[in-house]
């Protein structure tokens, strides 16, 4: 059986080139890591976030559920008014509203949160529903576009309909949210 040397010799100088530009490439792709990441926009919504739009502020935290496409919400309220514009002017607190989304499209999420609002002796003064969508122009900017509804004291919000209803957020500044960076301490 007759070896071609030469062909033998010019195949593996081509393997190696393949390869060195192949872990060339590899390496710009991590030593960027942020861009790539960006540009793929290949990113979820799972993470924390701080919510903001014209009255109030939140932390939310967001985690999957049974799969990638579905998960759980946890909304912690920093600065709200409780009564909700007055029209609960016993109301002195929520609860954290906890919810649950799901993935409908490559940026878009469903979601529904629920909240009770409480007065000073802790009775139900009203229980608020909140289901929207959320929108995500890049991996650390979601917009918001959400309907919320309000029960008035303790009702069963899944077979009786709600007291009313009225749009999410401040109408100068609709609801965003912003992904809470890793930062590191530097002492």
């Amino acid at each position: 059986m007759f070896i071609n040397r030469r062909k033998v010799f010019m195949t593996a100088i081509v393997a190696a080139v393949a390869a060195i530009a192949l872990v060339t490439q590899i390496g710009a792709s991590s030593s960027d890591r942020g861009d790539a990441i960006a540009a793929s926009q290949n990113c979820t919504i799972v993470g924390t976030w701080f919510g903001v739009d014209g009255t109030y502020t939140w932390v939310n935290t967001t985690t999957y559920g049974s799969s990638a496409t579905v998960g759980q919400l946890n909304y912690e309220w920093v600065k709200y008014d409780p009564t909700l514009g007055g029209l609960f002017p016993g109301t002195v607190r929520w609860t954290n509203s906890i919810g649950v989304w799901e993935k409908v499209k490559r940026h878009e999420y469903r979601f529904t949160w629920v909240c009770y609002g409480l007065d000073a002796a802790g009775a139900i003064t009203f229980i608020g529903r909140a289901s929207g969508t959320k929108s995500m122009t890049n991996c650390d900017h979601v917009n918001i576009a959400a309907v919320i509804e309000c029960w008035v004291g303790e009702k069963d919000i899944n077979t009786v309909p709600p007291d009313f209803s009225f749009p999410a957020g401040d109408p100068t500044q609709p609801p965003t949210e912003t992904r809470m960076p890793l930062v590191q301490a530097v002492h």
